[in-house]
Formats: structure tokens, sequence, C-alpha cells
């Protein structure tokens, strides 16, 4: 429970923030969450688990990458 709600708020201060702070607000809250999960208690062998949720709902899903995949290409490239 501790894990999904720094994550959420990691993707609200993502999502709050300027476009040019989004992804060194998001590393930094990775970070900080891969720092404190091996020093909380939790299941043996699984302290990687948290650090996969943080990378993969903060840093993949909280800050977009533009515009999309080919944005500055030109539409008529064929002719």
């Amino acid at each position: 429970m501790l894990w999904c709600g720094w994550a959420l708020a990691g993707v609200v201060a993502v999502a709050a923030a300027p476009e040019r702070l989004r992804r060194p607000i998001a590393l930094a809250v990775v970070v900080v969450g891969a720092m404190t999960s091996p020093v909380l208690s939790g299941p043996y062998g699984l302290s990687w688990l948290p650090v996969a949720l943080l990378l993969k709902s903060v840093l993949a899903h909280g800050v977009s990458e533009g515009r999309g995949v080919g944005a500055n290409m030109p539409q008529d490239i064929g002719s």
C-alpha cells in the first residue's frame, strides 16, 4: 500500500510540474523509492518489485514523449 501511494504521489507531482521538469522529478521519485525499498521490511527477495512499479507507473507513463512517433515526418513522403 505504501508503494502504490508513493507512485500515485509521484505521478501527481510529475503531472503538476512544468514540461521541462517532468523527467527530473520522475527520476527523483524513482531514485528515492529505489533507495528506500531495501530498507523497509517486505517479503524476502521482492525488494525489486516497488522499483519496477515506480519505473513503470511514474517514469514510463507519467512522462510524455512529445507528439508521438513520426510527428516531425512529412505526410507526403512519396510525392
